[in-house]
């Protein structure tokens, strides 16, 4: 893999003037102590908020510093909804520009009876504290809850689980769905929150369904999507009618018409360790709905180099009609845990891990532009921050990397991104790169700043408007 240190013309030369802002390390194992961390943020007004497994943090969004730091634990017991056996995992957090305030939402209890939990910040500024909830996930006590999703509409906040058998009770997904207008009042409530509970065998709905995040605050049904227990090349998509305070879960016509591609191989690294679990080809992150279209993207494998690849796709918001998809693959490297944000203006922002024989697992995030003609076309990979290590901490002959991580678009100013990514920052250890990336902003004066506008030279995208 060449790379190639951007400069001021290489950067102004680009599809889009962009660069990198603030750029930063953010939780480590070391204060997590947790595998995979599950990298996970979202910026305010005036705050970035890191979520992972383990740990809780908040940033000052102009310099970085650290503000707070409490373990994933103590959060929710700060909140008042202290969680149910040996500790919460799989958290989820997101900023909601509608109503300025933060989500959150975690699991507990791994392997046994456990709930939803959630939290809403009490203010636009997650300082000021949370208000946090536990629900019973399952009332029969058949399943136990893994693995949360969140997303939101005008109206309604949307958590669902995958749900395991205990002693013998099958796979269902399970949904709780609050009323928006009820946790973001004076006294928060999860009163009117209803669980609708089995619905993957009453609607066929797949797989770690993700209900979208919907920043154009519009009146549609909240809608969610899944490439799991679907043929390849098809999105499975349901939404949730009745408002928040009747809702009902109904089947809609499925996303056909994607490219079909092989389910992603493991992320290659360099020495003699087992390779990085890529995590299969599932939807991980909430696809995000801006100005009328859905964006996603989930890993696949690459035909041309048989890397780990992303593939990315715009959906019409009314008809689910592909309007584009692309490829996100490089020669060298394999990419892995995507995530994606939009605006309304087209530009794209995809983050990810990227790792091969000779790179060691590193962030970065790759931008593309919206032509006139509504073609998307993607720049070269930006190098955040490099790996500088061999990783391999095994779990039932897994070495666990992921599980997901968090692209978002900057709530005051759509030309800035944000991304949470994962980096082997030491031998077995890693840590979560925060980054700013800014869509035609002015480079820094200076050749290549300290962590380096770089980019790998052999990106491809394949990409088709329909």
């Amino acid at each position: 893999m060449s790379l190639i240190c951007f400069g001021i013309l290489a950067a102004c030369n680009s599809l889009q003037a962009q660069s990198i802002g603030l750029n930063f390390t953010g939780t480590s194992i070391a204060e997590s102590g947790f595998r995979p961390p599950d990298s996970m943020g979202t910026v305010g007004s005036d705050h970035i908020v890191e979520m992972i497994n383990g740990r809780y943090a908040v940033y000052d969004k102009t310099s970085g510093t650290q503000l707070s730091s409490v373990s994933l634990n103590a959060f929710w017991n700060d909140a008042g909804s202290p969680h149910a056996g040996a500790f919460a995992f799989d958290p989820r957090v997101q900023y909601d520009p509608s109503v300025g305030r933060y989500y959150a939402t975690s699991v507990d209890n791994a392997g046994g009876e456990n709930n939803f939990l959630f939290a809403v910040s009490d203010s636009g500024n997650p300082l000021d504290g949370w208000s946090g909830f536990s629900v019973d996930a399952d009332t029969d006590n058949m399943q136990w809850a893994d693995f949360p999703q969140m997303g939101f509409s005008a109206d309604s906040i949307v958590i669902s689980n995958n749900m395991f058998g205990l002693n013998g009770g099958g796979f269902e997904i399970n949904m709780l769905v609050i009323p928006k207008a009820d946790v973001v009042g004076a006294t928060p409530t999860l009163a009117n929150a209803t669980l609708l509970e089995d619905q993957f065998t009453a609607t066929g709905g797949g797989f770690s369904l993700q209900a979208a995040i919907d920043l154009d605050n519009s009146s549609r049904p909240i809608r969610m999507f899944s490439n799991s227990s679907a043929p390849a090349g098809q999105l499975t998509a349901i939404q949730i009618d009745g408002g928040p305070n009747n809702p009902v879960v109904n089947d809609i016509a499925d996303v056909t018409g994607l490219t079909a591609y092989n389910t992603p191989p493991l992320a290659d690294q360099p020495g003699e360790g087992t390779n990085l679990d890529s995590g299969g080809g599932r939807t991980r992150s909430a696809l995000t709905l801006i100005n009328g279209s859905y964006y996603g993207v989930h890993n696949v494998e690459d035909p041309t180099s048989g890397n780990a690849a992303l593939q990315w796709y715009q959906l019409d918001a009314d008809t689910l009609a592909v309007i584009n998809e692309g490829l996100i693959a490089d020669a060298d490297l394999d990419l892995i845990y995507g995530s994606i944000a939009a605006n309304e203006f087209g530009d794209i922002v995809i983050g990810a891990t990227g790792s091969s024989e000779t790179v060691f697992a590193s962030a970065f995030a790759v931008v593309g532009d919206t032509n006139e003609m509504g073609d998307v076309e993607f720049g070269e990979l930006l190098l955040l921050q490099s790996g500088v290590a061999e990783y391999e901490l095994l779990s039932s002959g897994r070495n666990r990397w992921g599980d997901y991580s968090a692209t978002v678009l900057d709530p005051d100013d759509h030309t800035r991104f944000w991304t949470f990514q994962e980096f082997v920052s030491g031998e077995n250890q890693w840590s979560i790169q925060i980054s700013e990336i800014r869509i035609n902003a002015v480079p820094e004066p200076s050749g290549c700043v300290a962590i380096g506008l770089l980019a790998t030279a052999m990106i491809s995208t394949r990409r088709r408007r329909i």
